[in-house]
């Protein structure tokens, strides 16, 4: 399973992938909280197995956009901490633009069907 396609210059990041590194943006965390993070941010929504998380931190870590770090001092010592890295940063304010940019041309589209009187 690949992490991101290019389209042109541009690095597309697959759901998953992306929502790893949003979990990871408010700084560094352990699996566990990764899992809890997107759960919560996504209402339930997406619920992800230890299995499927820890083969998608592999290859973040791989493609450098995430990397493992200490834990806090008050941090369980035994857990693996990860944190975004420069090029994790980068790639995911791309991510962001290129999803603001889908729902603004979505947005447009909306209001362009329910002009035409077509079932939305």
């Amino acid at each position: 399973m690949k992490i991101h396609k290019t389209i042109g210059q541009e690095i597309v990041l697959t759901p998953i992938y992306a929502q790893v590194l949003m979990a990871l943006s408010d700084g560094k965390c352990h699996g566990y909280g990764i899992i809890r993070t997107i759960e919560e941010d996504t209402s339930g929504k997406i619920v992800l197995l230890t299995g499927t998380l820890y083969t998608v931190l592999h290859r973040l870590t791989e493609e450098g956009l995430i990397e493992e770090c200490q834990p806090d001092k008050s941090g369980d010592p035994r857990r693996k901490f990860y944190q975004l890295t420069e090029n994790g940063t980068s790639a995911l304010m791309a991510e962001v633009n290129r999803m603001r940019d889908f729902i603004a041309l979505s947005n447009k589209l909306t209001q362009k069907l329910r002009g035409s009187n077509v079932a939305i």
